[in-house]
């Protein structure tokens, strides 16, 4: 071992003990599923291959992945939560801010549970809502573009991530994104 070099001693317990307090004390979901993603890729990169080998390493490594899933299955359900009340209240800024947070699964995954939950006027509603704002957006891109074969999006005032987020919404609906 070199001499600047220092040695750690983890245990299954004390990773689970650690993460308990970490729950406790993250002040977000979101941080608290960063932190545990941080200290798996520390632990992993840092433990050679024969420590990596072991069933205590193995032991510490479930119990980080176990908190983690655990964070990250609740932080896809607050998630899911905002994304509802967001889409019920058409509030694109809401759904443009959880849009660019997920991945692109993550946030079909959670339209598709909050579309099983929607009663038909809601689901209806919704549709019209994204579908108008998909044509009006590309109308004003069209229009506001210098050439006649192309749109500009920056030149009409519309941000690309809301776009991409309602383009992403209307197709997930089932609703023709291609504007024909």
């Amino acid at each position: 071992m070199p001499t600047d070099a220092i040695t750690l001693h983890l245990t299954a317990s004390g990773i689970d003990a650690y993460c308990r307090e970490l729950a406790r004390r993250s002040p977000t979901l979101e941080k608290r599923v960063a932190a545990l993603d941080a200290l798996i890729t520390f632990i992993s990169s840092q433990a050679d291959a024969g420590v990596q080998a072991s069933k205590e390493f193995a032991a510490i490594k479930q119990t980080l992945l176990q908190h983690f899933e655990q964070a990250r299955a609740a932080l896809l359900e607050e998630r899911a939560r905002r994304l509802q009340q967001a889409l019920q209240n058409q509030h694109l800024p809401t759904i443009t801010a959880l849009y660019t947070s997920l991945s692109r699964d993550a946030f079909w995954t959670l339209l598709g549970q909050i579309e099983r939950q929607l009663d038909r006027a809601a689901l209806a509603s919704l549709c019209h809502w994204a579908a108008d704002w998909l044509s009006q957006a590309r109308q004003r891109a069209r229009q506001a573009s210098r050439y006649p074969d192309a749109i500009d999006f920056h030149a009409a005032g519309i941000d690309a991530t809301e776009y991409l987020a309602m383009n992403d919404l209307c197709r997930h609906l089932g609703i023709d994104t291609e504007g024909h």
